[in-house]
């Protein structure tokens, strides 16, 4: 009775998997697409035929392992004073309803990985979906900033080495859980223009849940509100509508100061963090929650902030044009003091006291019979040694020609415009912007996009420091292809110069992404944290059942 049981619930599970996202042509609500002529059912397609049995079972461990990530957790954060030799903060204990990237390596919530999250499982089941943005928008501080990282509980505090569980009050992180947000609203949308709706009102919206789910949504506005304004405000860049992530420091260590809270860690930035700074995708990102606020607040009856919103995203799309497009490189860039050469040379590291000797730090030196140690410590210690007899060495970086200009590392940072559909159809940048993705020689591969250009040489492949071994420098990530799937899919369907090109380009990107995971899958029973622009195959943390579960959805042709 037992065995019969689970090949029953195993069996409507299936069914229902088929169905939600219409995998097959079995008479299910989707089932694929109708044909143009309204006959017969055209089915969803992978390598030239439809899904069968191997993908079926791809898609439903997608599903499960998403789900299976699902947990609850209770606790404090640790919030950190902001100031130097300052006590920690301890927030109130708050729960929180996430799923995990993966169970075993990283089991606790983060802001940016769930808002990808949240569209599987919305797409599975709405109100659980709801009730994890719920649960984030509830972690909120008064002035609107929610922590990118939730480490509750002594079990997740575990995994975490103690220097960083601290949380920085000016890091932010993108704000993905409006993606899911946004998917929802276009339904609505749609469907009320169905209607005969002329002007967005609540009233047009017949559906039940979605009624409902605006509802939350007006509960939830002055916290939408509230994030989109400390996100604008603590971000500022020196120019208006541009942005700039907040942690950059260049006594981290690295060959390029990391960028943690844009979640691209060691993505190559301008190489001296300063305060005129500006960054394409956290600006992509500020256009792309105003536009969906614009949208909102006339759905939800408020002319006013509506008006508002529009006016800041033509403002962030005209800063986005004269303030990033790099005409030289034909790409949109950062922009920052830069170089744009360097040499990559050996120092010896030696330990530098403070002058009352409470505080050491590494630090690098030509010469250590010379030691040049910093101002803030300036008492020579020692030099280090390598466990070996000999001296610690570190590669620095020398730069040269270092000057105000754009920072052409081209990369998942160049197509945020395309990812997030900020350009019009018509844009003169977007046929630049799709050659970029898919040109071999730089961004495309044979399995999916990588992270930055093969043809960087400072930085392709490169390590930030010993033993940090390079994460967003070339490998292909699951998250950033499915935006880049959503965004063809987007302008393939939409009148314009590049109308075709993204069409046909998107088709090869599917195949590409998708077919490759779907073999590693295969190989190996795993779903990765990213995968090798060179040989396709998975790499670094297994089981990651986080964002790589997309391919579901890259499957089902759901953006």
């Amino acid at each position: 009775a037992f065995s019969a049981e689970l090949s029953r619930r195993s069996a409507a599970f299936r069914s229902r998997l088929v169905s939600t996202f219409g995998l097959q042509c079995d008479g299910g609500r989707r089932g694929g697409e109708q044909s143009s002529a309204g006959g017969g059912c055209e089915p969803r397609q992978l390598r030239g035929r439809p899904l069968g049995g191997v993908e079926l079972d791809f898609a439903a461990a997608a599903l499960a392992a998403q789900l299976g990530s699902l947990g609850f957790f209770y606790g404090q954060t640790t919030v950190a004073s902001g100031v130097s030799g300052g006590e920690a903060e301890r927030t109130p204990p708050a729960p929180l309803l996430s799923v995990v990237p993966s169970r075993p390596f990283f089991p606790r919530g983060f802001l940016w990985d769930d808002g990808f999250h949240m569209l599987l499982v919305g797409a599975w089941d709405e109100d659980i979906a709801d009730d994890v943005t719920a649960h984030w928008f509830g972690l909120m501080r008064p002035d609107g900033w929610i922590p990118r990282e939730q480490i509750l509980g002594a079990e997740a505090a575990a995994r975490v080495p103690s220097e960083f569980l601290a949380q920085q009050r000016d890091h932010a992180n993108p704000p993905t859980l409006l993606l899911g947000l946004q998917r929802r609203l276009d339904r609505i949308d749609t469907a009320a223009r169905g209607e005969g709706e002329r002007e967005p009102t609540t009233g047009a919206v017949v559906d039940p849940a979605d009624a409902r789910w605006l509802e939350l949504m007006r509960a939830l506005w002055p916290r939408l509100s509230a994030w989109y304004a400390w996100l604008a405000r603590t971000q500022a860049g020196a120019l208006p509508f541009t942005y700039r992530w907040r942690g950059r420091d260049a006594g981290d260590g690295r060959l390029n100061p990391m960028t943690l809270a844009s979640g691209l860690d060691d993505f190559p930035r301008a190489t001296v963090p300063t305060e005129s700074e500006r960054h394409v995708d956290l600006l992509g990102w500020l256009a792309f929650f105003s536009r969906f606020m614009a949208r909102l607040a006339a759905r939800l009856g408020n002319p006013e902030e509506a008006s508002r919103y529009e006016s800041e995203h033509a403002s962030q799309l005209a800063s986005l044009r004269a303030n990033h497009w790099n005409a030289r490189a034909k790409a949109f860039c950062d922009w920052g003091e830069h170089a744009s050469a360097a040499d990559f040379v050996s120092r010896v590291v030696i330990k530098c006291g403070s002058s009352d000797g409470a505080d050491a730090v590494e630090h690098a030196v030509t010469d250590p019979r010379r030691p040049d140690c910093p101002r803030s410590h300036p008492r020579f210690l020692f030099p280090l040694g390598d466990g070996r007899g000999g001296v610690l060495t570190r590669e620095v970086l020398v730069p040269k020609g270092l000057r105000p200009q754009f920072v052409a590392h081209l990369g998942y940072v160049s197509l945020f415009p395309l990812l997030l559909r900020l350009l019009p159809a018509d844009a003169a940048e977007l046929a630049p912007t799709i050659e970029l993705l898919r040109d071999p020689e730089r961004l495309w591969s044979p399995y999916g996009i990588r992270s930055l250009s093969a043809a960087d040489r400072m930085w392709y492949g490169r390590e930030n420091a010993p033993g940090d071994a390079p994460y967003w420098r070339g490998a292909i990530w699951v998250n950033l292809n499915y935006l880049a799937l959503a965004g063809l899919h987007h302008y393939a369907n939409v009148a314009g110069p590049a109308q075709a090109r993204a069409a046909e380009v998107y088709v090869e990107l599917r195949e590409a992404l998708v077919g490759n995971m779907l073999s590693e899958w295969v190989r190996t029973g795993y779903f990765w944290e990213q995968y090798d622009p060179r040989t396709g195959r998975g790499q670094r943390t297994h089981p990651f059942n986080g964002w790589s579960s997309l391919a579901l959805l890259a499957l089902a042709e759901m953006y």
